[in-house]
């Protein structure tokens, strides 16, 4: 879903909208540092694709354990011992 960062401009207007969910809906959000995570190679660790696929395969795993995972998957590139950009990743599920 291609959106407008937010925070990123001043003065910026956003469109609100509510979504049907029913209980056990989750949504995670999360910042571009997650999907920008390269290999030794240059590839993406975890392109949109791969998120998607990560989060649906591990569906059954606890908001903790979900969160965990994808950090885990998502380590910080060979030979950094930090993330080259912000790494934030927030899941919520309505009970």
């Amino acid at each position: 879903m291609e959106s407008f960062p937010i925070g990123l401009m001043p003065g910026a207007t956003y469109v609100n909208r509510t979504v049907p969910s029913p209980p056990g809906t989750s949504v995670l959000m999360y910042s571009d540092g997650l999907t920008d995570i390269s290999d030794a190679k240059g590839q993406p660790v975890l392109d949109e694709k791969r998120l998607v696929d990560h989060v649906r395969a591990n569906a059954t795993l606890s908001q903790a354990d979900m969160i965990q995972s994808l950090f885990t998957r998502a380590e910080a590139p060979p030979g950094e011992e930090t993330y080259p950009d912000d790494l934030t990743v927030f899941l919520v599920t309505r009970t």
